[in-house]
């Protein structure tokens, strides 16, 4: 347990900048601290305490600046902001060519029809519970979070941007699930071609 606080303090941190970089984040952390707490409830008490520390100086500036301790996004939270047909939001986050993540992150979409099709890179998947308990869960629970309540929410383009930018945070997530996939379709003849073509 010696080497616990500098990951707690990492961990804490990293919540508490996520929020504050991008209030739409507060999915992921809510879903990171859930499975924190199931599965070691007192280190979970220790990071929320850390990240609510580490968001106090954030807090503090945004309420200085935009009068509100979530800043200027909280303006762009409001009932007109929020449709009740999330299926166009849907569709653009993954399939927009200016915005989709499967346009600009393909190696999701490849991870994804493999997963689907081909019980070999499903097998694949199972060297993933090697982690720690229930994480491949909570990563898929924390992708679909946020999927879902970009979905709903009219500007999920963000803005005058191109890219996948608004799910960005999950991409690293989805990096993690994506190597055994990924390594497999490497170690095949036609899928070195793929990934060199």
């Amino acid at each position: 347990k010696e080497t616990e606080t500098p990951w707690v303090l990492l961990q804490g941190l990293a919540m508490s900048v996520s929020i504050a970089c991008r209030l739409s984040s507060g999915v992921l952390v809510l879903v990171f601290g859930l499975w924190l707490a199931f599965t070691d409830f007192r280190r979970s008490i220790k990071v929320a305490l850390v990240a609510i520390g580490g968001y106090l100086p954030w807090a503090m500036i945004h309420y200085y600046w935009f009068g509100s301790p979530f800043g200027p996004q909280l303006g762009l939270s409001g009932a007109n902001y929020w449709t009740a047909n999330p299926w166009p939001s849907f569709l653009g986050l993954l399939v927009s060519p200016s915005h989709g993540m499967f346009v600009y992150q393909p190696w999701v979409f490849v991870t994804v029809v493999l997963t689907l099709v081909s019980s070999r890179a499903r097998g694949e998947l199972k060297s993933l519970g090697q982690g720690p308990a229930g994480w491949v869960a909570t990563v898929l629970l924390a992708f679909l979070a946020q999927l879902v309540l970009l979905s709903f929410w009219t500007q999920w383009h963000g803005g005058y941007s191109w890219g996948s930018r608004l799910m960005a945070p999950v991409l690293p997530l989805l990096g993690l699930l994506s190597v055994p996939v990924l390594g497999y379709v490497w170690r095949t003849t036609k899928g070195f071609g793929l990934a060199l073509g």
